[in-house]
Order: C-alpha cells, then structure tokens, then sequence
C-alpha cells in the first residue's frame, strides 16, 4: 500500500504541478485542484500507512489524514467555485485596481475626463470595459478615433482588458441630461436632411 500510494503521489503531484503551470483559466485550475486532490489522498494514504506500520496502535491516523486533505479540498474548491460564480456574475476582477485603470485612460494624451467606468470578466480570461471619455477640445471624427484607439492600447495588456467599448465626447455627460454631443449630432444631421 506505501509504494502504490507512493508512486500515485509522485505522478498526481507532476500532472497538478504540471497543469498550475499553464494559466489561470479556470478550466485548468479546476483540472490542477482535481489531481491536487488525488496527490494529496494519495499523500494520506501513504502517511497513514506509514504511521500504521510503525504505530499499529494509531488507528485514528488513516482518518485523521483524510479528514485533513478533505479540509484542503474544500477550501480551494470554494476559491475556484467563487471565481467561477464572479465570472458568471460578470462581476469586476478582483485585480483590478479601478482608480489606476482610470488613471492610465486619463494619462492618454487627449483625454481630458473619464466616466462611467464598467470592467467585468466575460470568462477567466477574458475581461471587457465600457467608459464614456471626455476628449479636451472638440476634435475630429479622426482625432478622436486615434484617441480612442490609443486609450485601449494603454489599457489592452496592463490591464487584460480584451474588449473596450468606449463613447467619446465632446463634453461631460449628466446622468439624467442629454448628452450634448449627441445632441449636437442629431440637430446637425437634422438640419442637413432638412435642406
């Protein structure tokens, strides 16, 4: 029983450490916690049988082993079930520090104001944003698509953030109020069909 439980803990503890090694999806972390799981059943038993061995005495010891790597197991089940439930929930990543995410938008040259922040994570490893930016001036349709453009650059890779959608103003939109650069558009558009 010590060498079979040897052995097992030897190729579960490899394939565990081989599978952490390849990301945070939680795919593969469910797949790592699983064969953690069966390394450290295996650990037990081979604890166990060691202490049986030598203490015959110690009978509590196969259970109290067991008891032990359940414990273990349940915590980092909870840690993946939680993770997956924030993913369901399209909650915002817990890594994510909002304040400096905002800061690095405003950083961009052109950007004068951002509002209406939303981050959330679409799967493990995939997360989206959505903000209204405030463009300094009143640029072109063309400035402002390289403006755009360059905010999601400087927040693509530091942040994960794989999708952004962003609504460029020309001035701060009040919750409640019309946003004047639509406004602006729609009256121009108007007048232009008008003629």
């Amino acid at each position: 029983m010590v060498t079979v439980a040897a052995s097992a803990f030897v190729v579960n503890g490899l394939a565990a450490l081989m599978l952490r090694e390849r990301g945070s999806d939680l795919n593969m972390r469910a797949a790592a916690l699983h064969m953690t799981g069966d390394a450290l059943g295996s650990l037990a038993v081979l604890g166990a049988g060691v202490v049986l061995v030598t203490h015959p005495a110690l009978e509590w010891a196969d259970p109290t082993a067991s008891l032990v790597v359940a414990v273990i197991i349940v915590v980092e089940a909870y840690r993946l079930l939680r993770a997956s439930v924030d993913v369901l929930l399209e909650s915002s990543p817990s890594d994510v520090d909002l304040a400096e995410l905002t800061a690095a938008m405003g950083r961009v040259p052109g950007v004068s104001d951002v509002h209406d922040l939303h981050v959330w994570s679409l799967s493990s490893d995939v997360r989206a944003l959505s903000a209204h930016i405030v463009l300094s001036g009143h640029p072109t349709l063309e400035q402002a698509q390289v403006v755009g453009d360059q905010v999601k650059s400087a927040i693509g890779a530091p942040f994960s953030i794989a999708h952004s959608t962003l609504e460029l103003e020309c001035e701060r939109c009040i919750d409640g109020d019309d946003d004047p650069c639509l406004m602006d558009s729609v009256g121009d558009s108007q007048s232009a069909s008008s003629r």
